[in-house]
């Protein structure tokens, strides 16, 4: 969204006073009427293009933050004094009226700044978003694009001293009246395009614990899990491996032991810190009879879909560390039988749950 806001200045085109009266005398000669009505025009003009040029500028108020870690950024001083360089004039001096806000911020390698251009109501009329490899290069865009949005005529106008006036070496010839002045209207204020901020890519690595209960767990089973995701914005995927540690239950006459350990891909969304993530776990399920005449071991194969949901804690302002508190529920897709004697003991349940802690790492 470009701004819409132009700063214009008020000129006065007529100046009607009353003339007192005079009273009857001689008239000089009127060679002398003729120089002194050129004197009395030339003066009027000046005075005029003095009080035009004196117009006061509409009045701004200054809102500046700077992220922590953008290094090499200018102070809320040194960014003013820029707009009023390329101004001619200071619209802050007051401190009141319209509102103009810059903020910077630094996004991967990077240096981004947003300007907002509010009303006297404080009405949001304009939004701007600029990017620049350096603070430097980056504060000198933004001070030219809120110069543009406060005054676009005077921001363009090249800055030089004025040439001193003529000499009038004679008289100029007379004038009955100073010609009337019009003001041109001022042109449309005009904005670059907006530059569209560059979304990064993301890659985490994470170390979790975790425990689980129901599906193809006899009991409450501790495990754990590591792997690597890529976030792109809302959007992200990611592979992990899993395992568990054993777990039993009784049995008929003896007990159950499982566990189960794969890999899970993962296709996640996100909405800032929170993320919901698709997996579908592949692996190996062993199970064994203990506690009989013929204790038996055996492995099949192993299948489950599921969703998980995390929330990424970061305690350190600015690093890419995180601690992911999250909970999943697998549906088992793949059933595993134990027969004792030709009687079945013990089968997987159709589903699970998971509740673990990931400590993870970004690379921002």
């Amino acid at each position: 969204m470009a701004f819409a806001l132009y700063s214009g200045r008020a000129i006065m085109t007529r100046i009607s006073t009353p003339l007192p009266h005079i009273a009857a005398r001689t008239l000089p000669p009127a060679s002398t009427v003729r120089h002194a009505t050129a004197v009395v025009g030339v003066a009027v003009t000046l005075a005029f293009a003095a009080f035009a040029r004196g117009a006061s500028p509409v009045p701004f108020k200054l809102e500046y933050a700077v992220a922590e870690d953008a290094e090499g950024c200018p102070d809320q001083a040194g960014l003013r004094a820029s707009v009023a360089a390329r101004l001619g004039y200071d619209p802050f001096a007051t401190g009141q009226g319209r509102t103009i806000t810059a903020r910077i911020r630094k996004v991967g390698a990077r240096f981004v700044s947003r300007i907002e251009l509010r009303d006297t109501q404080g009405t949001l009329r304009g939004v701007r978003e600029l990017e620049a490899p350096t603070c430097a290069d980056l504060a000198a865009s933004t001070s030219f694009a809120m110069a543009v949005a406060i005054d676009p005529e005077e921001a363009n106008a090249p800055r030089k001293d004025p040439p001193p006036p003529p000499a009038v070496t004679a008289p100029p010839p007379a004038v009955t009246a100073p010609p009337a002045v019009t003001a041109p209207a001022p042109p449309a204020p005009s904005m670059p395009a907006p530059v569209t901020p560059r979304v990064p890519w993301t890659p985490t690595v994470f170390l979790g614990v975790e425990g689980s209960v129901l599906g193809p767990y006899a009991s409450l089973a501790a495990g754990g899990t590591v792997g690597a995701s890529l976030r792109h914005g809302a959007f992200g995927f990611g592979l992990e491996g899993r395992a568990s540690l054993p777990s039993r239950a009784s049995a008929g006459p003896g007990e159950v032991s499982t566990n189960v350990m794969g890999v899970a891909p993962a296709a996640c969304a996100y909405v800032g810190q929170a993320g919901l993530c698709a997996l579908v776990f592949l692996g190996a399920f062993q199970g064994a009879a203990e506690g009989v005449d013929a204790p038996d071991k055996k492995t099949t194969f192993f299948a489950a879909a599921g969703l998980r949901a995390s929330y990424t804690l970061r305690p350190i302002a600015g690093s890419g560390f995180g601690l992911e508190p999250y909970l999943g529920a697998d549906l088992v897709l793949t059933r595993t039988r134990v027969n004792f004697r030709g009687q079945e003991v013990w089968s997987t349940a159709p589903a699970s749950l998971t509740l673990g802690l990931r400590l993870a790492y970004a690379f921002l």
